[in-house]
């Protein structure tokens, strides 16, 4: 009950603050004069980096030689290098960002996060309800400290060599990215949403974990070696944890692209009377031929103009032991002039958009199906479904890779990463994402679908994108 009040009172006074953000790997990035711009700093360049001062006088900087911060004193390192070459376009990631300003505005009352799932900054007046956040060693076991406020309970998702302890309504000041120790981590990674606040842990060997809670204000998290056996290692009910036993070895090389649409259902029709099943089966069509060519076995649900249920559609990824499912659409919008490209994962949706985008394509199989698609179950604030939850992250750093990887390849407008329940994505066993690749309500980006080359464009932004995503998780 204290949690669920805490919560409302929060949401109540959440300030939002929106930005232009662009995308490197994982991170959301936020230029220095976007930041300058939207929180009223102004900023010097200097020889080494750019020097940040907010009304009281108090100042920020950033050194782009060594890729650090400094702040009231402390100084931070970032995890990504800085550009030098053109400082006015100069950009960090946007959880950094929330840090410094939440050291500098610590006596003001002033708690900023940068919400990774909506892509936006907030603000709150009251203190984080997560008050320590500590990480030490034994031997070879990592101990995980959280000390909170009473009502808040951690909960445990295991994917691949990745950890992932959410507390939902919790909110943490502390530093947004630990460097790992080099022997049992490669780092901890925090993350914030309005709904709460995930520790990212990246291990560099497979791991088991207990979990035991000493009071209901310190929860208590020890990693150890998969292969030590040890009394009590099974996750216990607090952690509600779902593991897949294949998760760890099961590298990426069986791909199922899914042409949306098809058959009886046109899917959007643009105003040269475009039908988005053709374009994306086009589309599709190269995707397979390219990825191909860079050593991946592919998959199509379906190769020509055919109707496929909902059913049929994951149970073809499904069966064929996939490793990434990729479902491609064209967007559509009662405005003409809306144009770009956005790639989703299955989460529940944050925004308006996100909720239309959806029920847009979801309409399909309700339209043409009948009452034969799957209804989806009751969900909390984050998770759509505890089965694809193993797969959460790595659906969100795949949609990412590909996002960015069409914008690079076309030029489109970058609409960014988003999430939504899609149908389509529910019940498939692995990384799946759905490509938005532009608007058929558009009528230059109508004319762009139509075109091969461009279809092609797309295609191999695409394919970059599966390769980097590869490459990043190394598997």
């Amino acid at each position: 009950m204290i949690s669920t009040v805490l919560y409302i009172a929060l949401t109540l006074t959440f300030k939002t603050y929106t930005v232009r953000y662009s995308m490197l790997r994982s991170w959301n990035l936020v230029t220095v004069d976007e930041i300058a711009s939207t929180f009223g700093f102004d900023y010097n360049f200097a020889s080494r980096g750019v020097v940040l001062s907010d009304a009281q006088g108090n100042l920020l900087t950033i050194d782009t030689v060594t890729s650090t911060a400094k702040v009231r004193g402390q100084s931070v390192k970032l995890p990504v290098m800085l550009k030098r070459k053109d400082m006015k376009r100069l950009a960090i990631p946007a959880d950094f960002w929330a840090q410094f300003m939440r050291i500098l505005w610590k006596k003001q009352n002033r708690y900023i996060y940068w919400d990774v799932l909506n892509h936006y900054f907030f603000e709150t007046p009251y203190a984080p309800s997560i008050k320590q956040f500590l990480i030490t060693h034994k031997s070879d076991t990592l101990v995980v400290k959280i000390s909170h406020e009473r009502g808040l309970l951690p909960k445990i998702f295991v994917s691949r060599d990745t950890i992932k302890i959410w507390i939902k309504s919790g909110f943490y000041a502390g530093p947004c990215w630990i460097e790992g120790d080099g022997k049992i981590y490669e780092f901890a990674r925090i993350k914030h949403s309005k709904a709460g606040v995930a520790f990212k842990f990246r291990f560099l060997r497979d791991v088991g974990y207990r979990m035991g809670r000493f009071n209901d204000t310190l929860s208590v998290v020890k990693f150890y070696p998969e292969s030590r056996k040890r009394s009590g290692s099974r996750a216990s009910n607090v952690a509600g944890v779902r593991r897949s036993s294949t998760a760890h070895t099961r590298p990426i090389k069986v791909i199922v692209i899914d042409p949306g649409h098809g058959g009886k259902d046109p899917g959007a029709i643009g105003r040269r009377g475009t039908k988005e099943k053709d374009i994306v089966l086009a589309i599709a069509k190269k995707l397979k031929k390219e990825l191909e060519k860079r050593g991946f076995k592919v998959i199509l649900t379906r190769s020509r103009d055919k109707y496929l249920s909902l059913n049929e559609r994951t149970e073809i990824a499904n069966n064929a032991n996939a490793d990434l499912f990729i479902s491609i659409h064209c967007n559509w919008s009662r405005s003409r002039v809306a144009s770009g490209t956005e790639v989703y994962f299955l989460s529940t949706a944050k925004t308006t958009w996100e909720r239309v985008v959806a029920m847009r394509e979801n309409a399909s199989f309700t339209k043409y199906n009948g009452n034969g698609h799957k209804k989806l179950d009751p969900i909390d604030d984050i998770l759509l479904d505890m089965a694809q939850t193993e797969f959460l992250q790595e659906s969100e750093d795949l949609a990412g890779f590909i996002q960015n990887g069409i914008v690079s390849r076309t030029g489109l407008l970058n609409r960014g990463v988003r999430q939504a329940g899609f149908y389509v994505l529910y019940g498939v066993f692995m990384p799946a994402v759905l490509v938005e690749t532009a608007f058929l309500s558009n009528p230059e980006e109508e004319r762009k679908l139509r075109s091969s080359d461009f279809q092609w464009k797309i295609a191999r932004g695409i394919a970059d994108g599966v390769v980097r995503f590869k490459s990043a998780y190394r598997r």
